[in-house]
């Protein structure tokens, strides 16, 4: 009775639905409240009998679920309509169904669930107009495709797809028709069970469009979802249309995450001097989680190569870095049919901490070292050809907590390629302590004593040198110009006012100097007589000449061993400041203010000179004959990491200076108020008085100042320098005459600089002149400053989103032109030099630096893109300065581009897929400055 009242209840819920219309959206039925049991949604199972256990308070049901059904529940939704079909135990479902199976999703516009045979069917329909939509998606873990129609079997995990899209990472693979297997071994030796699928007259690509622009057309694949795709003889397609590009066979990864292979060249090229090459070609080891290194090369079939090494690493919240080296060796034939080889090297280095790694430690690294010029023989473009200045700097520190002290240590390079000169500075270790306070009293009451602000700091700093060239970088006689030492030095200050308004500052520094040698000058007697015969028309001697052309010369080298060179500077200086300041009540101005920080002081410097010290030694002249014995003084520290001791003498300087700022107030008739701006950001004037010299006791009185025009983008800066003595009569050389004595004037001018340099994009000169458009149609007639630049807030386009979009419904055809080239940044530099003529006496104008330099993108469309590269024109040299263009097309799923050097005549085109598992596809060709140049 229990089992026929329960298909009679099933039966009238099935009847009832369909003849009231109540098509309604029905998910899984997993239970019915009470003493009914639960179900599988499957239909093809039995009637299940329903046992009442003994002793039990309520009535409980026990199923027995039928072998043929599926291992888990399946549940089903729609939006549309569900239709039942009992007798042939079949559900319909319309309208974006979608059926779940634990991990595995099937959508589709109309899905048929045959739960006789376990079978889901999923197919799209066709709109009112012919279109197809709500087409299958299957969707099971990882693996996730999209296809006309599809089949599949909850029990046995088959599956049969037509015109099937599935995505593999960023594979694409379009199959006419396809079968799927899910959960078996793709061999019988394995653990794991994989997704597999078979594709007959499938295409594999990176396209994601609908139809792709490009893939290999294989008749046959087999994929093994997240391993691999196997494919037979293939050909490639270009929009649908077979190439003779065959391949017999292919293997294609689809791991994702970091995994070892091969990494196909990107570039091929053909050049005369080098031959056939492959560029980029080599394999990727993931060494483990945090490493990882790719070793890729060069191979020209003519001799040339390059090797190429990058490794990276990264530790989470620890540090991270980069590590390249890189090789080259050009070969090339010379006009006698001979070879000759170019081998440069490059080696950067890139590390940095984070900020949670530790709380006293830090270490960071930027490396780049070069030999041979290693950048402008490989590459073209500006920044590699022109940037001619490289540097190294590794840093670390640490720090004492509770101590005054800190520890660092740093290694550091500088390089010019154009004149090959190399120096390191390796290693640089320094223990600084930090200013202390020795007599200061911590629980002191009342008022503080002035000794109380004595300060002390101590600095140790050790530090070896090697001065050498890029080419003999790793040779002996790098080790040989190593130049090292040591330094000590110990200051102490103190600050107090007089006055009231008047600071005074005394100090004292000792600084104690350790080298590990010294210089030594010999003079080496080796006379060089030329004789001169005269003879008279009969063939006699008529007169034999003498001439000494060499009285010798002299021998330097190093005498190692301990030495020591100690330096004592003490002084004080006194300072104020004085505000002046003039307020207007009309005008356009209303208001002027100068700051002036006089200073006055004094210095004393021992005179290192004197042979008591033995710093400084005299020499034999090899210029003077050996009868006068003429000698030179020379300094025994020449050329030491930390100098030498001073070669002027006892010093007793009387200094003065003053260093004025400039203001200015004024009337904003925009705002109504009086604004602030900087006329002048510095004008400094200092010089002194040396007590200790007999003559020629006054120094040079020299003045700078800067100031910065236009939103800070100009900035201004000039120097200039007068005497107060006399020149002598070749004007040459100072004497120790004051010039008001022979001219009538206090000072005599030596030279003047000034040095002004622009950076400025074509946006904010567009916002510049738009804002000053803009105050003139509003009657403001004042350009509004604030700390010398001009103040952004009260510009027309201060509201980024309201006027600038608001105009552009009214922007004029210059205005949209313009709008392409916004992210143009101009760089213009113009120096002046003043100077008398030696000659005249009248002062020069000479221009030592005149040049205009912009670059910048200009993305035409979406898809189009102008790059210029620093170019530049050089008024002073009348020449174009290295124009670098390059234009780039984006392709949907491949790129086009192309760069033109005109200075070097080199230029290279690709056309290629974009990155991806399938950018070997390409199509180069360059010319190299090898071709150019016929080498370096």
């Amino acid at each position: 009775m229990k089992r026929l009242f329960t298909l009679v209840l099933l039966f009238l819920l099935g009847l009832a639905t369909i003849a009231n219309g109540q098509d309604r959206p029905v998910k899984s039925i997993k239970s019915i409240t009470d003493t009914i049991p639960t179900f599988s949604d499957s239909l093809s199972q039995p009637i299940p009998t329903i046992v009442n256990p003994p002793n039990s308070s309520q009535k409980k049901l026990t199923v027995q679920i039928s072998p043929d059904s599926p291992d888990e529940p399946v549940e089903y939704d729609c939006k549309d309509s569900m239709n039942y079909d009992i007798k042939n135990k079949k559900v319909y479902l319309f309208g974006e169904a979608i059926v779940v199976q634990n991990t595995l999703k099937l959508t589709a516009e109309r899905i048929t669930i045959d739960f006789g045979n376990n079978i889901v069917t999923a197919e799209g329909l066709s709109d009112s107009l012919g279109y197809r939509i709500g087409n299958p998606v299957f969707d099971e873990g990882e693996q996730n495709f999209s296809a006309k129609k599809i089949q599949f079997n909850f029990k046995t995990k088959k599956g049969k797809i037509y015109d099937a899209v599935t995505q593999e990472g960023d594979l694409y693979i379009h199959g006419s028709e396809s079968k799927i297997f899910q959960g078996v071994k793709a061999d019988p030796s394995d653990t794991i069970k994989s997704d597999i699928a078979y594709n007959r007259n499938s295409i594999f690509t990176t396209c994601n469009h609908p139809y792709p622009h490009f893939g290999i057309r294989a008749k046959k694949l087999k994929m093994i979802s997240g391993e691999v795709a196997v494919v037979g003889p293939s050909n490639i397609e270009l929009g649908g249309i077979p190439t003779p590009l065959a391949l017999p066979f292919g293997f294609f990864p689809l791991k994702q995450g970091a995994r070892t292979g091969l990494i196909f060249p990107r570039d091929y090229e053909f050049s005369e001097t080098w031959g056939f090459g492959l560029r980029n070609v080599g394999w990727y080891f993931p060494i483990n989680d945090n490493w990882d290194t790719k070793v890729t090369g060069d191979i020209y079939f003519k001799g040339t190569w390059g090797l190429n090494a990058n490794t990276r690493y990264k530790y989470r919240y620890k540090n991270s870095g980069n590590f390249n080296l890189s090789f080259s060796d050009r070969v090339q034939e010379l006009s006698d049919a001979s070879k000759s080889r170019d081998r440069s090297l490059s080696l950067r280095w890139s590390h940095s901490q984070d900020r949670s790694a530790h709380p006293n430690r830090s270490f960071s690294a930027s490396v780049n070292i070069q030999t041979n010029g290693f950048q402008s023989r490989n590459y073209n473009d500006a920044n590699s050809v022109l940037d001619n200045s490289l540097s190294s700097n590794i840093n670390y520190r640490q720090a004492f907590p509770g101590s005054p002290f800190n520890l660092t240590a740093s290694m550091n390079h500088s390089q010019n390629t154009r004149s090959n000169s190399v120096t390191f500075n390796l290693p640089t270790v320094g223990l600084v302590m930090d200013r202390i306070y020795p007599f200061k009293k911590e629980d002191r009451v009342g008022k503080e004593k002035w000794y109380e602000r004595i300060t002390f700091k101590y600095d140790m700093n050790a530090q070896n040198r090697f001065t050498t060239t890029d080419t003999t970088l790793f040779t002996k006689q790098t080790l040989e110009s190593a130049q090292y030492g040591m330094r000590h030095k110990m200051t102490s200050d103190l600050n107090f006012k007089i006055f009231k308004y008047i600071n005074v500052s005394p100090n004292i520094s000792f600084t104690d100097v350790w080298y590990g040698n010294e210089l030594e000058k010999e003079y080496v007697s080796d006379l060089v007589i030329v004789q001169d015969t005269s003879f008279n028309p009969d063939g006699t001697v008529y007169e034999i000449t003498s001439d000494t052309t060499s009285y010798g010369g002299i021998e330097e080298k190093k005498v190692n061993g301990f030495s020591r060179y100690f330096q004592l500077n003490a002084g004080v200086n006194l300072n104020t400041t004085r505000y002046f300041t003039k307020n207007f009540k009309k005008g356009l101005i209303r208001g002027i203010r100068h700051v002036a920080k006089p200073t006055i002081g004094f210095t004393f410097t021992p005179d290192y000179t004197n042979p008591e010290f033995g710093y400084y030694k005299d020499v034999i002249s090899p210029e003077t004959p050996l009868t006068e014995m003429d000698t030179t003084t020379y300094n025994v520290f020449a050329n030491g990491v930390y100098g030498s001791p001073g070669s002027g003498g006892k010093q007793m300087r009387l200094t003065y200076g003053i260093r004025n700022n400039f203001e200015a107030k004024y009337w904003s008739k925009k705002d109504s108020t009086a604004k602030k701006f900087k006329l002048f950001n510095d004008i400094n004037l200092n010089g002194d008085y040396n007590l200790a010299k007999d003559s020629l006791q006054w120094s040079d009185v020299r003045a700078t100042g800067s100031t910065r025009f236009f939103n800070g983008m100009t900035n201004v800066n000039l120097s200039a320098t007068w005497s107060p003595y006399a020149l002598d009569s070749d004007r040459i050389r100072k004497i120790n005459t004051f010039y008001w004595d022979s001219n009538k004037k206090p000072l005599r001018f030596v030279n003047a600089v000034m040095r002004t340099s622009t950076s400025i994009s074509v946006k904010q000169i567009r916002e510049l002149f738009g804002k000053r458009k803009s105050e003139q149609k509003t009657g403001q007639g004042a350009s509004s400053f604030s700390n010398g630049n001009f103040n952004q807030e009260n510009t027309s386009f201060g509201s980024k989103q309201g006027n600038v979009n608001a105009s552009r419904g009214s922007v004029k055809s210059g205005e949209g032109f313009l709008d392409l080239f916004e992210n143009f940044r101009i760089s213009y530099n113009f120096n002046l030099e003043f100077e008398p003529s030696i000659a005249t006496g009248r002062d020069t104008l000479v221009v030592t630096n005149h040049s205009i330099e912009t670059r910048g993108n200009i993305n035409l469309t979406d898809n189009w893109k102008v790059t210029v590269g620093r170019i530049g024109y050089n008024f002073r040299d009348k020449k174009v300065t290295f124009p670098d263009f390059s234009f780039y097309r984006d392709l949907h799923c491949w790129e086009m581009g192309m760069s033109w050097q005109p200075e070097r005549t080199t230029y290279s085109f690709f056309l290629r897929v974009k990155p991806s598992s399938l950018d070997f596809i390409e199509l180069p060709y360059k010319k190299n400055n090898a071709d150019v140049f016929g080498g370096f």
